[in-house]
C-alpha cells in the first residue's frame, strides 16, 4: 500500500491536504498590479545596456539582483537590490537574474525572475518569500515585460539556459555569490566605471534625492526643541528623518547619524542613544534614497539652542570656508582628490592659526 506523503507524522502538512489546497485557492480578489518601475527607469536602463554591450562584444553577461538575508525564521531584512542590476534593468525584483545574450550585433536581454504564487498555487500560502498571501499582489512576467521592454521569463528556466555559450559567460559578484559561479572581475569593474558617469535621467534622480533630503533636514530641525523639552534625545531626531525618508523616498540612503555634543565627533554615530545637549552643537549626517535608489549624502552642524556660541561659530565658519574652497576645485580638468587636499589645507591653516595644531604650519 502506498503511504501518503505525510506518513510518519502525527499531523499532515496543510499543503498535502487536497481539501485545504482547494479551499485556499478560492474567493481571492488580488489581481496582478503593474510592475513598480520608476518613470524613465526602463529607458535609462536600455541606454545603460547599450554602453555595457559595447564593452563586451561576443561575450554573454549575467547579473543577479540578490536576495534579502534572513533575520529570523520567515522574517527577512528589507531587500535592497544590487545597484548594477537596477542600473541595467530598471527593476528591483528580488532573486532575479538578467542575462545579456551575445549576438552578432550586440546583446539580447532576458530577465529571469520568480513567478509569484497566486491563489490555486500551493506556494500561495506555503512560500513566505513569493506567496501572495504573505507578500500581497505582485506583478507577474507579462507586467514586468511590458514595463521594462525586455523579455522576462520564469527563474525556473534559467538552469536550462545556462548551457553552451552561457556556461562561459561573464558573471557579476552578486551572481557568483548566489549561484556558485565563477566571478568575472572585468564585468564588475566595467559596471563600476560606467556608473560613475551619470546621464540626464540619473542627474534628475540625484537632484530629487537632494531636494527630499533638504526637506528632511528642515523637518528634523523643527523637532529639536521638542526633543530637548521632552527628553526624547538623538533617537527622536533620527526617527524623524527616517520617517521622512520612507514617506518621500525609498528610505534612508544609509544609517542616519544624529550626534549631540560629545557624540558629534564620532564619525559613524548611528546608535543615536544620547540626549540633545541644549548648548552643544548638533551634527546631522543624513540622506534620502529615492525610489530609483539614487541617494543624497548631506552633513550639517546646527546649534541645538538656535544660536552658535562664539567658539562654535569660529569652527563652523572655518569648515564652511574649507567646503567652499574644495567646491571651487570640482571642475573639469581637476584631479579627483584636488578638492580634498584644497579643503584640508584650509583646515590645517586654521588650526595652526588658532594654535591648536602647530605641526600643520608651513
Amino acid at each position: 500500500m502506498k503511504r501518503p506523503p505525510y506518513a510518519g507524522s502525527q499531523y499532515p502538512r496543510l499543503a498535502h491536504i487536497p481539501a485545504f489546497r482547494e479551499f485556499m485557492g478560492q474567493g481571492w480578489e488580488l489581481g496582478a498590479p503593474e510592475a513598480p518601475v520608476v518613470p524613465g527607469a526602463a529607458e535609462a536602463a536600455a541606454a545603460h545596456r547599450r554602453l555595457l554591450s559595447s564593452l563586451f562584444p561576443g561575450k554573454s553577461l549575467l547579473l543577479a539582483s540578490g536576495t534579502a538575508p534572513t533575520r529570523n525564521d520567515d522574517n527577512q531584512y528589507r531587500f535592497r537590490p544590487d545597484s548594477g542590476f537596477v542600473w541595467l534593468t530598471g527593476s528591483q525584483v528580488e532573486d532575479a537574474v538578467v542575462v545579456m545574450h551575445a549576438t552578432g550585433t550586440g546583446h539580447e536581454t532576458v530577465m529571469y525572475m520568480p513567478v509569484p504564487f497566486r491563489p490555486g498555487d500551493v506556494g500561495f500560502f506555503s512560500n513566505a518569500a513569493h506567496g501572495e498571501l504573505w507578500v500581497g499582489p505582485s506583478a507577474g512576467l507579462p507586467e514586468w515585460k511590458e514595463a521594462l521592454g525586455i523579455d522576462v521569463r520564469a527563474l525556473s528556466e534559467l538552469p536550462a539556459a545556462m548551457t553552451g555559450a552561457l556556461a562561459a559567460a561573464s558573471v557579476s559578484a552578486e551572481f557568483a555569490d548566489s549561484r556558485d559561479a565563477i566571478l568575472s572581475p572585468e564585468l564588475d569593474r566595467a559596471l563600476s566605471q560606467l556608473r560613475m558617469v551619470k546621464d540626464e535621467w540619473e542627474l534628475a534622480q540625484m537632484r530629487a534625492a537632494v531636494d527630499a533630503t533638504v526637506d528632511g533636514f528642515a523637518a528634523v530641525v523643527r523637532e529639536v526643541p521638542h526633543a530637548i523639552a521632552d527628553g526624547l534625545g538623538e533617537r527622536w531626531l533620527q526617527g524623524t528623518f527616517d520617517r521622512h525618508s520612507r514617506t518621500f523616498g525609498n528610505g534612508p540612503g544609509y544609517s542616519t547619524i544624529v550626534g549631540s555634543g560629545a557624540h558629534a565627533p564620532t564619525l559613524h554615530w548611528t546608535r543615536c542613544d544620547g540626549p540633545i545637549v541644549p548648548d552643544a552643537a548638533l551634527l546631522l549626517d543624513m540622506g534620502v534614497e529615492t525610489h530609483s535608489l539614487y541617494t543624497a549624502d548631506v552633513t550639517r552642524t546646527v546649534p541645538a539652542s538656535g544660536t552658535f556660541s562664539t567658539e562654535q561659530r569660529m569652527v563652523h565658519d572655518l569648515v564652511e570656508k574649507a567646503h567652499r574652497v574644495g567646491i571651487s576645485y570640482v571642475r573639469p580638468g581637476s584631479q579627483y582628490l584636488d578638492f580634498h587636499f584644497a579643503a584640508m589645507e584650509v583646515i590645517a591653516q586654521g588650526l595652526h592659526d588658532w594654535g591648536v595644531a602647530t605641526c600643520f604650519g608651513r
